[in-house]
């Protein structure tokens, strides 16, 4: 059993997740993002549980890595994308594994990690982003509570951590795109 830092047991989680969820196959997602993205570039997802994103990312040319701490989900992962890499620990290890990436790439994961942990994890990811590398997070960013940051919270605190905002997308969920400065 993993208990993060939300009080969820994520290997019961993802259980569940996997069975109400679509694995996303669509580009067309990250439309707002392609301009931005390199004809083909390595991409490491944080939290990345069942791998719900990898077929996309594949699709758009990446070679894509995932971490997460939940042995039930890292393989699950490993059953539906064998040719994907897959480390089963920590993202507060992300930087353990002298792996360097040109996509950091988090979908709701942040808003999981306390407020006051979130600079550690942005510190990491920009030690393991090669130059000009990006951080793609969609996140939600419409209310302040001790795991979320309001839209130009959010912002501020990212580029305090070294990242500059390429651009901001509001269909849904909050899109962030930054670049390694």
């Amino acid at each position: 059993m993993k208990i993060g830092e939300d009080n969820i047991d994520w290997d019961r989680n993802w259980t569940e997740v996997q069975r109400n969820s679509i694995y996303h196959e669509d580009v067309s997602f990250f439309n707002y993002i392609r301009e931005y993205l390199p004809s083909s570039f390595k991409i490491l997802e944080l939290g990345c549980g069942v791998a719900l994103w990898a077929q996309v990312w594949m699709k758009l040319h990446g070679e894509y890595y995932g971490i997460d701490f939940s042995p039930e989900a890292i393989n699950k992962a490993r059953q539906k994308f064998p040719q994907c890499k897959f480390i089963l620990d920590s993202v507060y290890n992300m930087d353990k594994f002298n792996e360097t990436f040109d996509i950091v790439f988090t979908n709701t994961f942040l808003q999981h990690i306390k407020n006051e942990n979130k600079g550690l994890i942005y510190s990491k990811i920009h030690s393991i982003l090669n130059n000009n590398g990006l951080l793609l997070t969609q996140e939600k960013a419409d209310v302040d509570t001790p795991t979320t940051m309001i839209k130009e919270r959010h912002i501020e605190f990212v580029k305090k951590h070294g990242f500059e905002l390429v651009k901001f997308e509001n269909s849904g969920k909050s899109g962030f795109l930054f670049r390694k400065v």
